[in-house]
């Protein structure tokens, strides 16, 4: 089943290539996140190995919370 989210990427990933970017693999399951609380909690909750720990990082610097 594809969510908006996975259909948001996939657009994405599709404007890249049509503009002469590189060509990215699409994993779909990414989860509609539908209230402001779900996405600080889905922004605090992070390993090391993840994209969004630069951004969770940054928050910390800055003094802020997810």
């Amino acid at each position: 089943m594809l969510s908006i989210s996975d259909l948001l990427q996939l657009g994405g990933y599709t404007a890249v290539e049509y503009c002469g970017g590189p060509s990215m693999i699409f994993r779909m399951g990414r989860k509609d996140v539908e209230t402001e609380g779900e996405a600080s909690n889905a922004l605090a909750v992070v390993d090391a190995t993840h994209e969004n720990s630069v951004v969770v990082s940054k928050f910390n610097l800055m003094g802020l919370s997810p």
